[in-house]
């Protein structure tokens, strides 16, 4: 008999009830997931899967694309032989991938591929839970967060990313469950709250949820080599260009039959990058990092991630050039700004004369530094003699220009900003085969949190009736948290993320100490 709805304001309520009966009809046990590898870190691909299996979902299949097919392989043993789940068929595959160039020109791209079945047995879904403790710091690391807001997104659909400002709550984004997978839909206005809203785009940028409207022309551009030599700017750190767009799009296209390129990078970073890193990272308020710390606190994760894991075959960093006394001046002059600066908005009585002293402190964009970070470059340049596959990487135009004219092959990394002022829902890049397949370029959920809470310092998350509060390292203690991606949270908070009916299939407890060995194993660090 149909159900009659007088107030329509039930109906949302009614839906939901019945959605969930539903669920409990045809449980999430019964989907097969697949994750597809595409060149990012082996750790994260790892969670993915689990975050899959916690759910309850008894089967999944990993699709290793291009360059990426050794790195299934391995995180297929690594599930095996660490989660005792269970190895099923595998199968190779030939993937043509089509990107467009020019308006009514595309180019296709042939690539290898390999499926492989994982399973977990029905026997082990219901293995005795310990209750996972949290640490006297605090902190907790990626898998944990990651498996328990994945579960919590399971089980009510949407989480909801909020920012306090001047003991107001602002709602950033709310997260949907999509199938398994997650979109992020932008919910934070740009006319009210300018800032936030362009602080989201930053965290969905280095999480990988939106990439540069060229990387697959890029990608071909330096692909076409064996061995690469790049340059790299401080912008291109501070927004994770390597880790979460260049490795994977080099990782997919393979302009070469058979034989993928480049098999050799060398990243170059000048020492003033180091220089303006170091300035960055000093950058405080009342002891905690601001914004501008915690951006430079990043882009160090970044450079040791590249330069110390094992798990980026054919990848090395190094760092070149001498100190520059002119950069020393610049901190200096601009500490006398500051303190002039302070001085006239002490004195000053008037609204007008603040501003004044404001925009006194911000002087405008100067060259020396980019100067000195291409004239580093060139040099190295010089005295190893290689000019077979030699860029500079930035995302400043007027860098990119002026590296043109002084023989530096530059590449530009545009910010996508028409992309994502366009659109309000985002969910995973993918690319279309030429048999209409999606191959999604996936992002870790935990991982997304992960980049919100930097850019942000301190966010809540809200499902249902329940809200908590997660920091990241705002004090700067110790670089571990950020190579780590732990975030810290209160215990009440955390017994709210963790409640006691969780029924994740995984115990946390086995998850961490797991996580922690491979850790070391691939980051090449000691455990925390």
């Amino acid at each position: 008999m149909p159900v009659k709805i007088k107030d329509f304001s039930k109906l949302n309520g009614h839906l939901r009830k019945n959605y969930k009966k539903a669920r409990e009809r045809h449980p999430t046990e019964n989907l097969n997931p697949t994750i597809d590898i595409c060149g990012k870190k082996t750790l994260d691909y790892v969670c993915v899967c689990l975050s899959h299996f916690n759910r309850g979902i008894k089967n999944i299949t990993i699709r290793a694309i291009g360059g990426s097919v050794s790195k299934g392989v391995e995180i297929s043993r690594i599930l095996n032989k660490k989660f005792d789940l269970t190895i099923g068929e595998s199968q190779i595959q030939s993937h043509q991938m089509t990107f467009k160039e020019k308006e009514g020109m595309n180019y296709l791209v042939n690539t290898s591929g390999l499926k492989i079945n994982m399973a977990l047995e029905t026997q082990k879904k219901n293995s005795a839970q310990t209750r996972f403790e949290l640490p006297r710091s605090k902190f907790i690391d990626f898998p944990i967060y990651h498996l328990l807001f994945d579960w919590q997104l399971a089980q009510h659909e949407m989480l909801e990313i909020l920012i306090s400002d001047k003991g107001r709550d602002i709602s950033l984004a709310k997260i949907l469950d999509k199938n398994g997978k997650f979109i992020c839909k932008r919910t934070v206005d740009k006319a009210k709250h300018k800032e936030f809203f362009n602080g989201l785009s930053n965290s969905l940028y280095r999480s990988g949820m939106i990439l540069p409207r060229n990387w697959h022309k890029i990608a071909k551009k330096l692909s076409e080599f064996d061995d690469v030599i790049l340059g790299i700017d401080t912008n291109i750190l501070y927004n994770c260009t390597i880790s979460e767009h260049l490795l994977p799009a080099i990782s997919l296209i393979d302009p070469k039959d058979f034989v993928h390129t480049p098999n050799w990078i060398l990243f170059v970073v000048p020492s003033a990058v180091m220089h303006e890193l170091e300035e960055a990272a000093n950058i405080r308020e009342n002891n905690a990092l601001k914004l501008g710390g915690r951006m430079g606190f990043r882009a160090l994760q970044e450079i040791i991630e590249l330069g110390q894991s094992s798990d980026i075959p054919g990848i090395s960093i190094i760092i070149v050039g001498e100190a520059n006394p002119i950069l020393d001046t610049r901190v200096e002059l601009q500490g006398l700004r500051k303190d002039f600066a302070k001085r006239e908005m002490s004195r000053s009585r008037t609204e007008e004369g603040r501003k004044r002293a404001i925009r006194f402190t911000r002087s405008l964009k100067t060259s020396s530094g980019d100067m000195i970070i291409r004239d580093q470059f060139k040099e190295f340049l010089k005295q190893i003699n290689f000019h077979k596959g030699t860029y500079f990487l930035t995302a400043d135009k007027s860098n990119t220009a002026l590296a043109r004219t002084e023989g530096l092959h530059p590449i530009y990394f545009p910010f996508p900003f028409k992309h994502y002022e366009d659109h309000a829902e985002f969910k995973s890049n993918y690319m279309r085969t030429r048999g209409g397949e999606e191959i999604d370029i996936s992002v870790p959920l935990g991982r997304l949190i992960y980049e919100i809470a930097v850019q942000f310092g301190t966010i809540k998350v809200k499902w249902a009736d329940k809200e908590i509060s997660i920091d990241c390292d705002k004090k700067g203690e110790t670089l571990d948290n950020w190579i780590y991606r732990c975030l810290q949270i209160g215990r009440k908070d955390f017994n709210t993320l963790l409640p006691e009916d969780y029924t994740g299939v995984f115990d946390l407890n086995t998850v961490e100490k797991i996580w922690n060995n491979l850790a070391e194993n691939f980051m090449g660090l000691e455990e925390i």
